[in-house]
């Protein structure tokens, strides 16, 4: 009877060991390693940001990005697939101290969230306005010169519908007058044979 017993305990604990240890109560999702690394300093801008987590996670995961001033950076993208996360922002990230927040659903069904804290040390490029005006200007002076010749091309074109108008006139006005005298010819011939053949009754 205590053989049976002892049997028993152990196989329950055998049971509770292995259901503790078990991975779909062991499976909540955490951040092993990210690109870059909290506390790190990235001396170049940064667009994409990669995390990878120790188990699945669930494609309704999120992340934030955030300055030291509270300014939210929009993300054009999150790839989430089994235990990576690529981050795809729609602004670079230049000189700054930055947050990301992540909150991540396990395949387990457990949520689990944390940050991760960087610097980047590249600052962002100055825009010369002298060479933004000069390419404004050649731009203004490219679209004035296309504006001339497509006012040329029209000049062009009115000048040969008019020379081609005139034309049509005057071959009008020549058929209508050789109408007018063919009239008249055949009037007058009809004429003289009318008088002829009255002649020649009388």
């Amino acid at each position: 009877m205590n053989l049976l017993r002892r049997c028993v305990f152990f196989t329950a604990l055998i049971i509770m060991i292995t259901t503790l240890h078990s991975p779909s109560v062991q499976a909540h999702s955490y951040v092993t390693s990210s690109t870059p690394e909290d506390g790190e300093t990235i001396e170049q801008p940064i667009e994409i940001i990669d995390l990878t987590f120790d188990a699945g996670i669930e494609p309704s995961s999120t992340i934030t990005i955030q300055d030291a001033d509270g300014t939210d950076y929009e993300i054009s993208e999150l790839n989430i697939e089994e235990t990576e996360i690529t981050v795809e922002l729609s602004d670079i990230l230049f000189t700054g101290d930055y947050t990301l927040e992540w909150e991540a659903l396990g395949v387990d069904g457990h949520i689990t969230e944390g940050t991760i804290q960087f610097q980047v040390d590249a600052e962002e490029p100055e825009v010369d306005e002298e060479e933004t005006r000069e390419v404004s200007t050649t731009e203004d002076d490219g679209w004035a010169d296309d504006a001339q010749h497509v006012m040329q091309e029209t000049t062009d074109d009115l000048e040969e519908v008019d020379a081609s108008s005139s034309e049509e006139i005057q071959n009008n006005n020549g058929t209508i007058i050789g109408l007018v005298i063919g009239g008249i010819v055949i009037a007058l011939i009809g004429s003289i044979v009318a008088l002829l053949v009255s002649r020649n009754r009388g």
